[in-house]
């Protein structure tokens, strides 16, 4: 009777087993983490672009109500959020036509600059979501 001093081992050693799940497990935490983190900065660029948006639509719908309509408050609806604004004039001076101390002294009245600052809230906050300032002429 012989026997076979070569013993051909099959499968995988308990070493091995561990080592691969080892690897595995830092793989699957890996791809966690930046699926994870791609989420996140999906949702701040999402809320960006929407606040952008509300900023572009907002301030010419705000600038017409204060100029043309004279109203200082008001609410706004957008994608089922309730938007409040408010504009407080931080600054008015009288209209120069002319710059030179040669030109007419003597114009008509020709309005005034106006500085104004524009707050939007959210309803339900009491930080402004959005300020600005602008400045139009005043007939």
């Amino acid at each position: 009777m012989k026997y076979s001093s070569y013993n051909k081992a099959q499968g995988m050693t308990l070493i091995e087993v561990l080592i691969a799940s080892l690897i595995l497990f830092i793989a699957i935490s890996a791809m966690t983490f930046v699926m994870r983190s791609s989420l996140l900065h999906e949702g701040r660029l999402n809320r960006a672009v929407e606040l952008g948006l509300v900023a572009e639509l907002l301030k010419d719908q705000i600038t017409y109500e204060y100029t043309q309509q004279q109203q200082t408050q008001g609410q706004w609806r957008f994608k089922a959020r309730n938007y409040q604004w408010q504009v407080s004039e931080l600054e008015r001076k009288p209209a120069q036509r002319f710059i030179s101390s040669e030109g007419q002294s003597d114009t008509p009245e020709s309005g005034h600059i106006v500085l104004y600052q524009v707050r939007v809230y959210i309803e339900t906050q009491e930080t402004p979501l959005l300020e600005y300032r602008d400045v139009y002429w005043r007939f």
